[in-house]
Order: structure tokens, then C-alpha cells, then sequence
């Protein structure tokens, strides 16, 4: 009874504080959107197909070239800023016919890497974009980019707008990428005019990005601070509740249960078939065009989503796992998507900390393309999976035995690939570093200082190479 008067005490403080009321109004303001229950927070590949979908003129939303016109205005005009001798301009850009644009993603380039999304203009003129949610930019990334752009397009008198496309709009490496933030983003996406042409199917989808594209716009500097000032007030408060705050896997079992007293079977039936096809063969975005707004509040009402599995489905990468998949009963096909779905969680969820997780998602990402493309049987490509698991789980064991956390052994991977003979102890020397700059994530200023820190350790390591 003490602890329940200590809480309804504590909720009082908070209703009457002010500080605490804006931040209320502040998520209040930013509601629910689709994106949030269909895919994680960070999952950059469906943020940068959603915006490839509705920058294609040749896409279904009805729109034509109206977006890709309006982003490439707003991208030469950040050009200028930063370079005012720029020959484009948006009179330039409003005369280009952009009708029959090739807008593609996830575009090859070559040793140099991947970019995230290329837009083929009339008179050889290009656009890569790259785009980064929470994941910093990889080692001399956008330098590598640069590096091909000027030797295979622009030695052949081509020409590349680049776009680094970030929640901040930070500076890339290279000096030849523009810096748009997600701001410049929701401006054009957000249009009222636009939200009023485009067809209702994918009003629904581009109200839902336009508020996902809100929701990871950097937090106002006034709002960081009124979150200090109410975690200063009521530190030992705030402390007290999420010592007895319910964990999520409680919190969700208390709603399946509710929403389990309403739902409709035969509606589920549907929902759980579909869902299981989708989630086994696709992660593509796509938008059904005959989803009535009535059939959209009958799914979020009196569906749930958590029978969507395959048969022998996993949920974590590791050697028992390997195990349980190779001994199942189950066909080689649904042993393909499972591995399939479990490397590609794997990649997103530990990318971040684990560089080399990159490497493997990517090769996956092929492998799984030449499946769906009928270059590679069933058992070639159970075969490529399964080595791609084991090289993570090689990986996994050498982390152990050299005795380092994750960020020092993400740092040894890295290190590696430039010069075989890095020892733990370097790498651990290297990873300190990054304490030294807690903010680097999303603090350009610390990203910088950080840079020059490790070219200056790392270069008598690893040589000039880096």
C-alpha cells in the first residue's frame, strides 16, 4: 500500500509539472504509423524502398515524376549552398523530362560497394543517394562511392548529383556529397498538394511514411533539454518506475490475450495465411490496392500477427539452431526461408555493433536473389546459407576465445581485413577511443574529432592503406 501511495504520488508530480506536460504533447503530436508495426525502427532497407517507390515515376501511386522532381529541386538547391559555382539549378531540373526515370536500389557498385539507391536522369545526368538511419557511414564509404563514380561515370562525361541522406543531415566523408536531412525529407513528402493527388491506396502508405520520416527526424534542442530538466527533477522518481515497470513480453501477452476475446476466426484464418506467404517469401514493400479502409480497421481490430511462422522456425543464429534446422523434418525449402529470415534478423539486429555481419547480410541478400530469380536450386542455396551461418558462428566462437566485447571485436574484424597480424590488444586500444566520444552516432562534432583520432592512431597500425 506504501509503494501504491509513493506512485499515485509521483504520477500527481509529473501531471503538474510543465516540463513534463510538453513532453506529452510532444508524443501525443507524433501518433501511430503503419511502418512502426511492420518493421523495426531501424530497418534502413524498408525506409530506402518505401522512398525509391514513391520517387519512380513508373510506380503505381499515381504521382509520376511529381516527388523525384521536387527532391532533386530541394537537393540541387542544398548543392548551392554548399558550392555555389553547382551548374544545376532548379529551372534545370524543371525542365528535365522525367517521366521514363530509372529509379533503382540496392545498386552494385563493384568492389566499392552498395548504394542504396541510383536515379537514372535524361542527358547523363545520375543521382545516388545514400541513406543512413542510426548505423554510421562504413570506412571511407562514401569516398569508395566517389572514387567509382569518377572513374566509371564521370571519366565518360557523365554526371552525379549525391545525396548523404541522414535524420540530421551531417556531412558524409566525401566532400562531394550534399547533406539532406530528414527535414528537407518530410517537406517533400509531406506536401499537402502532393497528399491530395495521389491515389487513396497509397495516401493511406505515404501519410504512414511521411509520419515514420517525422518520428526519426532528430529531436528539437529545446525538447532534449526539457527531458534533462524532468529527469533532473525526478531522477529518483523515474528510477523507481522502471525498476517496476512491466517487461515487454508481459505487456504483450496482456494484449493478445484481449485482443483474443474479439477477434473473428475466419478473419484470422485469412490474415494468418497471407501473412505467412508474405512473410516467408517477400520483405519487399507492397501495396495491396483493393485494401478497403473498412478491411484496414477489421485488421487492426480482430487480427494478430504472431502465428506468421513456418514450421521448424528458428529465432536465433548458433550452432544449435544449425542443428535443429539440418535434423527437421521439414522440406528443403522452408529449411531455405527459415535460414533466410534468421541470417537477415541477425544482420539488422547486430550490424550496428558487428561490422562483419554486413559482409555475410550482403552475399545473403544475393544468394537469396539468384533463388528467387531461378539461378540456384533449392539444395545450392540451402548449402550457401548454411556455410554463411557457419562463418557467423566461426566468428562468434573467436570472439570468445580472444576475450573481447563486442565493439573491441568489431574493431579486430575490421583491422583485420587491412593487416593480419592485429592483436587483441590493439584493437582494444582502438576501441577506448570510442568512449572518448559518446555522441559520435549522431553528434557530427564528436564523429569528426573521432575520425581524426583514429587516422592518427590507426595509420602507424595499419599503414596508409585506411
Amino acid at each position: 500500500m506504501k509503494k501504491t501511495a509513493q506512485i499515485e504520488r509521483i504520477a500527481e508530480s509529473f501531471y503538474e509539472d510543465d516540463d513534463f506536460r510538453n513532453i506529452t504533447k510532444h508524443i501525443k503530436n507524433r501518433g501511430f504509423h503503419l511502418f512502426s508495426a511492420i518493421c523495426r525502427d531501424k530497418d534502413e532497407r524498408t525506409l530506402a524502398r518505401s522512398i525509391r517507390y514513391f520517387l519512380d515515376p513508373s510506380e503505381s501511386h499515381g504521382l509520376g515524376p511529381k516527388l523525384l522532381r521536387k527532391f532533386l529541386q530541394e537537393l540541387v538547391v542544398l548543392k548551392k549552398e554548399k558550392c555555389a559555382d553547382s551548374e544545376h539549378s532548379k529551372l534545370h531540373i524543371d525542365s528535365l523530362p522525367l517521366e521514363r526515370c530509372l529509379v533503382r536500389r540496392e545498386v552494385s557498385l563493384g568492389e566499392f560497394g552498395r548504394a542504396d539507391v541510383v536515379i537514372d536522369l535524361p542527358e547523363k545526368l545520375y543521382c545516388l543517394v545514400e541513406l543512413k538511419l542510426y548505423s554510421s557511414e562504413g570506412l571511407e564509404q562514401t569516398n569508395r562511392y566517389n572514387e567509382f563514380l569518377q572513374s566509371r561515370v564521370e571519366h565518360n562525361h557523365g554526371i552525379v548529383l549525391r545525396c548523404f541522406l541522414t535524420p540530421d543531415g551531417h556531412p558524409a566523408q566525401s566532400d562531394n556529397f550534399t547533406p539532406m536531412s530528414f527535414e528537407v525529407l518530410k517537406k517533400i513528402f509531406g506536401n499537402a498538394k502532393v497528399l491530395s493527388q495521389v491515389n487513396n491506396d497509397n495516401h493511406f502508405l505515404l501519410d504512414h511514411l511521411v509520419r515514420w520520416i517525422k518520428e526519426l527526424c532528430p529531436m528539437e534542442d529545446n525538447l532534449k533539454q526539457i527531458c534533462r530538466s524532468v529527469y533532473a527533477k525526478f531522477q529518483k522518481e523515474i528510477d523507481l518506475i522502471m525498476q517496476h515497470a512491466p517487461t515487454p513480453t508481459a505487456f504483450l501477452k496482456e494484449v493478445s490475450s484481449k485482443i483474443n476475446e474479439l477477434y473473428s476466426k475466419d478473419y484470422q484464418a485469412l490474415a494468418s495465411l497471407y501473412g505467412l506467404i508474405r512473410n516467408a517469401y517477400t520483405d519487399r514493400i507492397y501495396v495491396d490496392k483493393e485494401l478497403t479502409s473498412k478491411t484496414r480497421e477489421l485488421l487492426q481490430q480482430h487480427t494478430e500477427s504472431d502465428t506468421f511462422e513456418l514450421p521448424g522456425s528458428v529465432h536465433e543464429l548458433g550452432a544449435d539452431a544449425l542443428r535443429k534446422i539440418k535434423k527437421s523434418y521439414v522440406s528443403d525449402t522452408v529449411k531455405v526461408l527459415n535460414l533466410r529470415k534468421v541470417l537477415s534478423e541477425v544482420v539488422i539486429d547486430e550490424s550496428p555493433s558487428k561490422p562483419f555481419l554486413i559482409s555475410i547480410g550482403e552475399r545473403a541478400e544475393i544468394v537469396s536473389e539468384a533463388y528467387e530469380n531461378r539461378q540456384l536450386t533449392t539444395q545450392q542455396v540451402l548449402m550457401e546459407f548454411e556455410k554463411l551461418s557457419e562463418e557467423y558462428e566461426r566468428a562468434s566462437n573467436e570472439r570468445d576465445q580472444m576475450g573481447l566485447d563486442e565493439n573491441a571485436f568489431a574493431v579486430y574484424k575490421v583491422l583485420n581485413d587491412l593487416k593480419k597480424d592485429i592483436t587483441p590488444e590493439q584493437a582494444r586500444a582502438v576501441n577506448v577511443l570510442f568512449d572518448q566520444f559518446p555522441d559520435y552516432q549522431w553528434d557530427h562534432h564528436h564523429t569528426s574529432e573521432l575520425r581524426i583520432t583514429l587516422y592518427q592512431i590507426l595509420i602507424p597500425i595499419v599503414g596508409a592503406k585506411i
